[in-house]
């Protein structure tokens, strides 16, 4: 809101987000989550290097750098997550590293950004089954075991990629499983830029070879 509208916005709006801004950062930081929590440390990352632009505070975005820097050396040595093959949390990651990408004015994120979310969308091609509309599991985290099934942020972001006829996503004219996390979609972070890519892997079936799931941009 703050970096695409602020000045459509209320100056007491203002303020009283960038209240709740400083907050979260306090809680954050508390919190101190490793790299190893991958959803939440990727959005930690960008929370405080956010945060240490607007509010003039280096120090969290050392903080923010530091943590970058090991997520993306832990996901270097194998290509993955330690919360891997997760339906649930691969959607709040590619959220995160949209953000990283997008928005960040730190270099390092902005490159990793890129580097892990383009990564992650060639993993999730080899995964998903496209006549089946699901990931192949098993899975480390995940509220059911079909994504028609359920809502998950993961089948929305297929679903900008490849249009709903193809996505694993419940029917829409019925109420809807964890439906809460539909609110996350009207939080794009600029689009599943690297899932267009993999956007005939996501149709195909059956899966695409290995190695071979997207094309390059």
């Amino acid at each position: 809101m703050l970096i695409e509208y602020e000045v459509l916005l209320p100056a007491d709006l203002v303020r009283r987000i960038d209240l709740a801004l400083r907050r979260a950062i306090a809680g954050t930081l508390g919190r101190n989550v490793p790299a190893s929590y991958t959803n939440i440390a990727l959005m930690t990352a960008f929370l405080l290097q956010f945060g240490a632009v607007r509010f003039n505070e280096p120090d969290w975005a050392a903080v923010a750098d530091r943590l970058a820097a090991e997520i993306l050396g832990r996901f270097r040595v194998n290509g993955a997550f330690d919360e891997y093959n997760s339906p649930t949390y691969y959607g709040i990651d590619l959220y995160a590293l949209a953000l990283w990408r997008s928005y960040a004015t730190s270099a390092l994120l902005r490159d990793a950004g890129a580097e892990i979310e383009a990564a992650l969308w060639r993993d999730v091609a080899q995964f998903y089954r496209a006549g089946m509309r699901n990931i192949a599991g098993p899975y480390d985290r995940s509220y059911g075991m079909d994504l028609r099934r359920y809502v998950a942020c993961l089948g929305m972001w297929i679903w900008l990629a490849t249009g709903y006829e193809y996505a694993p996503f419940p029917d829409l004219t019925a109420p809807l499983d964890h439906g809460w996390d539909f609110a996350v979609a009207g939080v794009r972070a600029g689009g599943p830029a690297h899932a267009r890519g993999c956007a005939p892997a996501l149709r195909r079936l059956p899966g695409p070879a290995p190695g071979r799931a997207c094309d390059r941009e």
